[in-house]
């Protein structure tokens, strides 16, 4: 379960990042007040933990951000392909371990190739996000909206 809501956890938080990213380059003439009262801003909506009063400094410290931008978000699209093939593997033992073999072998290839061999959604789909969604239900026993948002009670757990 520990490494289930890792993942869960990372995905979340990948998008995060990569939120902040995309308003980092995009807002015109930003100012550090400004980047980081919208991640504080971003940090709330996503429901995550951290930051004091209206400002959230942690961002500065994931050195992607600076070194390699639009890196952090291949984590969050990375595991939901192995959320579904987690999935896959609960609905039927076999077909997960078929695809994890596949994706395995497939290691160095394009992405988008390596998806498509596994037989896996893109995750840049709402398909995807529902793979991960039914995932998080099945596997950790916690309800979610329809909106994918997780019930009040189940928030605990994780």
């Amino acid at each position: 379960m520990k490494n289930f809501t890792s993942i869960l956890q990372n995905i979340v938080y990948s998008a995060f990042v990569a939120e902040l990213e995309i308003y980092a380059f995009t807002a015109e003439d930003l100012t550090a007040d400004q980047l980081n009262r919208q991640a504080m801003e971003l940090l709330t909506e996503y429901q995550l933990q951290g930051g004091t009063g209206e400002y959230y400094y942690n961002w500065a410290y994931i050195p992607h951000m600076f070194e390699n931008s639009g890196y952090y978000i291949s984590y969050s699209v990375s595991a939901m392909a192995a959320m579904e093939i987690w999935n896959r593997y609960a609905e039927d033992r076999d077909a997960g371990i078929d695809t994890y073999m596949v994706a395995v072998a497939g290691l160095g290839e394009n992405f988008f190739d390596l998806i498509e061999d596994c037989g896996l959604l893109s995750p840049f789909t709402k398909a995807a996000m529902d793979e991960v969604r039914e995932a998080v239900e099945q596997t950790a026993g916690i309800m979610t909206d329809t909106y994918g948002h997780f019930a009040e009670e189940s928030i605990d757990m994780l």
